[in-house]
């Protein structure tokens, strides 16, 4: 079956990067089958592709052993290096104005969005094109927030313009300086630069020039059968469908249609060209998510090697593979790290669980998963993906023991269990400010990938002991 996927759209100018030289976080962590799926339950049986007849295989690309992108890969060392530093260019930003939201005129048969004036239409939503409203937070609220940061980002914008000046127009390699800088939240005008350069996708992409090419002359072809296709095709529209840029035309008779929506038809090619490109994962609706969230900031084929640096160098080893025993590892190491840093919140979920509250772990294997897109407000998953392409995954467990270090009062004060675990679930999607997240962050938790190895080790060597006994709540 041909993939209908829409002509290939390059449209922001390629830029000169040289690889870094950092590596990311390669901890094991994968997540169960049931905690990947949606909350909406209607959703269940379409996400039971994701796994379904395939073999257990190993985290690398098949038959291309040259492009491996572990540290100890020599060749990956050669381009995963800096010698020198990305220059930047300008380059068109895929980040809302006002004129882009502009709704075209609906015909009688299929709508576009909504039909309020194109002033009124803008007010609703942010730069991203997400509406600024939410169950958890009002539009007024929002506003507010956007109020007390934009002074702040003025004055990262500042030193950021004076840091690649004195760079000469390029990024630095990495150094105590510049995680200082990208921990305190990376402009949008340059952040796209900046994921490149720092997770490695610009070296893929140096590495691998016209690859990307030839996987959507492969998927164009009359002959072309892929099992993901048409559950990409399903998730299309289920991805940020209030989001201006990504939403679906529905007609009178109540079909949707994606084919003329040009985020849509960018985000199929990068997901089913990935779906080739990685055999062992092939495609999970999580990817959906992280792949849509890059395409508001890169062009397809930026976003393809983006979201291959991703899965494969950064998000820890098989989080959407077959096996699943990644997840489990994730988990436990998460609820260990919850044990040895906040001892009373985790004795407190430990009687609830008992008590009959599901188990935590059902919550935040769904925030890992998605690398928190579409569970926390977006400005807050960009200032969380700044440093995860910088610092590498560990990010993502320093985040969440930070949401329950935020919410102790509340979790030890709930009695209910069944409370206590929708107040858990909720607690990403109430923080609007990512600012003073970011800062909580880096105040209240400490950890290394050392002490993240340990525990993935000290779980494994458990679990070949004792069979699959858990710390799990």
């Amino acid at each position: 079956m041909s993939a209908n996927l829409g002509p290939s759209t390059k449209d922001t100018p390629q830029i000169t990067y040289t690889p870094s030289s950092r590596y990311p976080l390669r901890s094991p962590g994968l997540y169960s089958r049931s905690a990947t799926e949606p909350t909406n339950q209607a959703n269940s049986a379409a996400f039971k592709f994701s796994h379904a007849s395939r073999s257990v295989t190993t985290l690398r690309v098949d038959s291309r052993e040259s492009n491996n992108c572990e540290p100890s890969s020599p060749r990956s060392q050669r381009f995963l290096r800096t010698p020198t530093s990305p220059t930047f260019r300008n380059h068109s930003s895929g980040l809302l104005t006002p004129p882009e939201l502009r709704v075209s005129g609906s015909s009688d048969d299929e709508t576009d969005c909504e039909d309020d004036d194109d002033r009124s239409f803008f007010e609703e939503r942010d730069q991203y094109g997400f509406k600024k409203s939410t169950q958890y937070s009002t539009k007024d609220e929002y506003e507010r927030f956007i109020s007390d940061y934009e002074p702040i980002v003025q004055r990262r914008r500042e030193k950021w313009h004076a840091l690649i000046k004195s760079y000469h127009g390029s990024l630095p390699a990495g150094s105590p300086t510049i995680k200082r800088y990208i921990r305190k939240g990376i402009p949008n005008e340059y952040r796209r630069q900046c994921w490149l350069h720092y997770s490695g996708a610009e070296a893929r992409m140096r590495a691998n020039p016209g690859e990307y090419d030839s996987l959507i002359r492969r998927i164009r072809q009359p002959d072309f059968n892929n099992e993901y296709v048409e559950i990409i095709e399903r998730d299309l529209h289920r991805t940020f469908p209030d989001n201006i840029k990504f939403k679906a035309k529905i007609s009178a008779r109540g079909s949707i249609h994606t084919q003329d929506i040009a985020t849509l038809q960018s985000l199929r090619r990068v997901l089913v060209a990935f779906s080739l490109w990685s055999s062992s994962v092939g495609y999970c609706q999580s990817l959906s998510y992280v792949a849509g969230l890059l395409l508001l900031f890169m062009n397809e084929e930026e976003s393809f090697w983006t979201l291959v640096c991703l899965v494969e160098d950064i998000i820890p080893s098989e989080m959407y593979s077959a096996t699943m025993e990644g997840a489990i590892i994730n988990q436990e190491v998460f609820m260990l790290l919850l044990r040895d840093k906040f001892p009373a919140i985790y004795d407190r979920l430990d009687k609830q669980t008992t008590s009959g509250m599901p188990p935590v772990t059902l919550t935040v294997s769904h925030w890992f998963s998605t690398i928190f897109v579409g569970v926390m407000p977006v400005e807050n998953v960009l200032r969380i993906w700044d440093c995860l392409f910088y610092e590498g995954y560990k990010i993502a467990f320093r985040i969440t023991l930070t949401l329950f270090k935020m919410n102790e009062s509340d979790i030890m004060s709930t009695q209910d269990p069944l409370i206590l675990f929708q107040k858990i679930q909720d607690m990403p999607k109430n923080v609007i400010d990512c600012h003073s997240l970011l800062e909580s962050c880096f105040k209240l938790t400490s950890l290394s990938r050392k002490e993240i190895d340990h525990h993935s080790r000290k779980y494994q060597k458990s679990k070949c002991r004792n069979g699959a006994r858990s710390v799990s709540l």
